[in-house]
């Protein structure tokens, strides 16, 4: 019921599936060293991670460490992490679900005030080989900054490329992203996933977007994917939005706001 501090490591790798391990604290978390469930076989699959902490607002939430559910044998695919915190939740070290010729794995963050994931930080589901992405999920209380590269993408191979995967950034008040976000899809015909951003609940609450965003479909007979952004103020994007395609054409770009939109980006969905 008191403070967890995991610095040296803990594993439940499997040699088929990766096992479970659930970490839970009453007041604070601080997990650093090394957390694993990968899978270690071929066509299994990652574990899950579950991290939860705090009990009010008041607690603290910090991953510095590497905490990986990833498939690592030929067709396993990624698994579950998943870490609610009550309180803050800042992200400076990796998560990663990732799949090894097969789908990514999903990556879910969640606090009761504010996330924030550093430009230190590496947080991907993507897949390889004929895989499509994971799924990735930050939903903050209060406001989040993203500063790191944040990726669901598909897998490549010479014969079927994997599809795009999702992310979704939600925060009751106004959030930020500084670093890239990608659910593409992979060569030589992998369709471009889904990236939504949504913020706030009242017309004061801001929305920024200063790192790129790209559902691309990569290769001759791919599709570009979805881009949703939407605040209940103003908004402001100034990076690359890419949601081209190939033969089955490009995707879609959505920007909605309650306030003013101010675009200094490239936006691109030929």
């Amino acid at each position: 019921s008191g403070t967890i501090s995991a610095a040296g490591g803990l594993s439940v790798d499997g040699g088929g599936d990766g096992g479970e391990i659930d970490i839970s604290a009453g007041t604070n978390c601080q997990i650093g060293g090394s957390v694993g469930a990968m899978s270690g076989r071929p066509d299994a699959s990652g574990g899950s991670i579950n991290i939860t902490c705090g009990e009010d607002e008041t607690s603290q939430t910090t991953v510095t460490g590497n905490v990986d559910a990833s498939g690592t044998g030929s067709g396993s695919d990624g698994g579950l992490i998943n870490v609610d915190a009550a309180g803050s939740l800042s992200v400076l070290g990796k998560l990663l679900a990732l799949g090894a010729a097969s789908d990514g794995g999903d990556i879910e963050l969640s606090s009761g005030t504010t996330v924030t994931t550093t430009d230190t930080a590496l947080i991907r589901a993507d897949a390889s080989g004929f895989g499509s992405g994971g799924s990735i999920s930050v939903a903050a209380g209060t406001t989040f900054l993203v500063a790191s590269t944040l990726s669901a993408s598909g897998g490549a191979n010479a014969i079927d490329g994997g599809d795009g995967g999702s992310v979704d950034l939600s925060a009751a008040q106004g959030c930020q992203t500084t670093g890239p976000l990608s659910a593409r899809g992979a060569r030589p015909n992998g369709q471009g996933g889904d990236i939504s951003i949504s913020c706030g609940s009242g017309s004061g609450d801001h929305l920024a977007v200063a790192g790129a965003i790209d559902v691309s479909g990569a290769g001759g007979s791919s599709g570009g994917g979805t881009i949703t952004l939407s605040a209940d103020g103003q908004i402001d994007v100034q990076p690359t939005l890419d949601a081209s395609g190939a033969t089955q054409g490009g995707g879609s770009i959505a920007i909605s706001a309650t306030s003013d939109i101010a675009l200094s980006a490239t936006m691109t969905v030929s």
